[in-house]
């Protein structure tokens, strides 16, 4: 494989993007480690975790090769751009910030256990007896959250996002932890650019293709709420950038901290085990394409120390996984069995590749002459395969509805279809719709260019070994390719495009400029073609920005849950610090809100299994009281307090309005804004009466 081009973004991006990672990887590493043995808190993460950033910083900062090598002015005038570009994007998610309080999906039960875990310093919630020997059943299970066999709470998901958002909560409170995600996403753009500089030679047509992604719906949905996929993106683009600098100056000690960064996307979420799997294949290929034994040598620390790097990392997010979150891994036992037996398959093949080239050279020197003579067939049929296959998914694959067996997922989608108005569908799972759900984001020139651009990678992967677009082909594109043919999730928009958002997106946006690019040279070699080139070049690049800001500009204000952290703070001061609080089954704030009371009231909360009279909760009421905890029943809804428990009256003590969430829809982008209601009732409970 051939190095690449000399790279258009100066020495200095890269390495703001190797600083900023590094910390993204030390401070989330450290505090994940910390927090799975029970011992995380400021005074350890802090300073443990700023030695290992400097450490990895020292690793892989800029080698003399580097820093030598020839300076343009004009490289350093779009990479100032791309960094407009991301304190742009982080300026306006911080005027729109989420406040994700409520454990209704992911971004709220990352931020709950963020919150926790920076007051408590645990992933665990310890046993309470109190609502024991009460004679009505509780129950402390919630969204995201499991009861294990020892009483003990459990919360679901890979934690180093949560980490990351604790950190912030201890530094500066809950203003700057729901801002985690906008820094992330920031530092992610200004990755994406810096590895698009090493595949398109003009840095300006990279400028655009990151601007557009900036702007598109599904990138800002992610880093203005509290997602995992900004940190996942910053690891994995970092990565990547990492392991193209180790290629450049074949540096052992780059490409560890490269396998340290791609293996963390394993602390970030549990399925990251797909990014993994194409290593072993990707190094095979590294050493068996060398040019000579010379060159061999000179990329065994690169291949030997990036794999080792990916070691520690992907071990932590493991075991995090498995010690920490051991019944969300249950549930997810299917999906991450295929996932490990992938990659288990993968460190096989190459090695036997690896054994069977070194055994035969005979073999070896055929199977090199065979590939060198029918080099230029076998990339014109791979590009034009990779191009029929995409037009065939965009063009014709909408007609055929896919239907899965997922029975939550039906649910969902039945009741979100009768809501819309839709015909009733249950086993629709909507995959038939990936590359049109790009083209309702990015617009259908930049997926028209993306399309030729990826025919493009596969030409230089095969054709010239162009390093870049190897590895962006191997360990990014047959990721987006099995989310593009089932991205194994609710369909609703913008939810399930948070899929995309980490690799397929960047890849697809960096490839349109590639197309651009080679197309502005081709225009560039016939008559009159420098004009002509230019105007290509401004037509495509206005493009790239144009249509995703035009999907966002209706609901460019969208906001989560803007105003939902003030009524849990009224309700806060209503209940006082000494409740108690139940929530009667089957409520929605019983499933979604427990664990938000219990984190910003400091007080137990739990869930009333059985129904009964008052006089019967009076009774608990009492020995509460003997305990010093006054008993609350909080619900949603009046009615919902009423069923559970014959003869309370409630009132509402809390409640807000959040006019600027984004409409879920499924046939379309998101174009309206939708109103999301808060609402809690709630009831005192004593032994003589109650009081609203």
């Amino acid at each position: 494989m051939r190095g690449p081009a000399r790279p258009a973004s100066p020495v200095w991006l890269d390495l703001v993007v190797l600083i900023a990672a590094c910390a993204v990887l030390s401070f989330g590493g450290i505090g994940l480690l910390l927090a799975d043995m029970g011992h995380y808190s400021t005074g350890l993460v802090f300073p443990i975790g700023t030695a290992c950033a400097a450490a990895a910083t020292v690793l892989a900062r800029p080698r003399s090769a580097e820093r030598a090598r020839q300076r343009r002015r004009s490289w350093s005038v779009p990479a100032l751009g791309a960094c407009v570009v991301a304190l742009g994007q982080l300026a306006w998610n911080a005027a729109n910030m989420s406040r994700h309080v409520v454990g209704d999906r992911d971004p709220g039960v990352y931020v709950l256990i963020g919150k926790w875990l920076a007051e408590h310093g645990s992933l665990v919630v310890p046993a309470t007896g109190l609502w024991s020997g009460t004679g009505i059943r509780f129950s402390t299970s919630s969204a995201g959250v499991y009861t294990m066999p020892n009483g003990t709470l459990q919360f679901q998901f890979a934690h180093m996002m949560s980490v990351l958002l604790a950190e912030a909560d201890n530094l500066g409170g809950d203003g700057l932890m729901f801002l985690v995600p906008a820094v992330l996403g920031a530092i992610a753009l200004c990755a994406i650019y810096a590895v698009g500089c090493r595949l398109v030679r003009q840095p300006w047509v990279v400028l655009a293709a990151v601007a557009g992604f900036a702007l598109s719906l599904p990138e800002l949905n992610v880093t203005r709420d509290t997602y995992s996929e900004p940190a996942t993106q910053v690891l994995l683009w970092g990565g990547v950038l990492l392991l193209l600098r180790a290629y450049e100056t074949r540096s052992g000690a780059i490409a560890t901290v490269a396998g340290l960064a791609i293996g963390g996307t394993l602390m970030t979420h549990i399925d990251a085990v797909i990014y993994l799997a194409p290593l072993p294949l990707f190094a095979a290929l590294g050493w068996l394409t060398a040019r000579d034994r010379s060159d061999r040598r000179s990329l065994a620390p690169v291949i030997a120390f990036g794999l080792l790097g990916v070691i520690p990392t992907a071990a932590l997010g493991t075991i995090d996984v498995l010690v920490r979150s051991g019944l969300y891994y249950e549930n997810l036992t299917p999906q991450m069995h295929s996932l490990y037996r992938l990659l288990k398959l993968t460190t096989a093949m190459a090695v036997v590749i690896v054994v069977a080239w070194t055994a035969g050279p005979a073999i070896a020197r055929r199977v090199s002459w065979w590939a060198a003579a029918y080099r230029k067939l076998l990339s014109n049929a791979a590009s034009w395969a990779v191009g029929i296959g995409l037009l065939v998914a965009w063009a014709l694959r909408p007609a055929h509805a896919v239907r899965g067996l997922n029975t939550p997922v039906s649910a969902v989608v039945v009741q979100l279809q009768t809501s819309l108005g839709l015909p009733v569908q249950p086993g629709r799972t909507y995959a038939e719709q990936t590359l049109r759900w790009f083209e309702w984001y990015i617009g259908p020139i930049a997926l028209a260019l993306a399309v030729i651009g990826l025919c493009a990678l596969v030409t230089m992967a095969i054709r010239s070994g162009n390093f870049t677009a190897t590895v962006l082909l191997v360990l990014i594109g047959g990721v987006a390719a099995l989310y593009l043919w089932d991205p194994s999730n609710t369909p609703d928009q913008i939810w399930v495009t948070r899929r995309y958002a980490t690799g397929a997106l960047p890849l697809f946006a960096l490839a349109a400029a590639l197309a651009l690019d080679v197309g502005a040279a081709a225009v560039a070699r016939s008559a009159d073609g420098r004009a002509w080139a230019r105007r290509t070049v401004m037509v495509g690049a206005a493009a790239l920005v144009a249509f995703p800001l035009g999907t966002l500009w209706p609901v460019r204000d969208f906001q989560a849950q803007a105003n939902f952290l003030h009524a849990v703070q009224e309700v806060c001061k209503v209940i006082g610090p000494n409740a108690a609080v139940a929530f009667p089954a089957r409520d929605y704030d019983a499933v979604t809100l427990p664990i938000t009371i219990q984190e910003w009231c400091h007080v137990p909360t739990a869930v009333l299994r059985t129904s009964g009279p008052e006089q019967q909760l009076a009774h608990v009421a009492e020995a509460f009281k003997r305990r010093g905890r006054v008993l609350w029943i909080l619900a949603s809804s009046s009615s919902a307090i009423s069923r559970a428990v014959p003869g309370l009256s409630s009132t509402l003590i809390g409640s807000a309005v959040s006019n600027h969430e984004l409409a879920k829809t499924l046939e379309g982008p998101p174009e309206n804004y939708a109103a999301a209601v808060f609402t809690v009732y709630g009831v005192k409970v004593s032994r003589t009466a109650t009081v609203g």
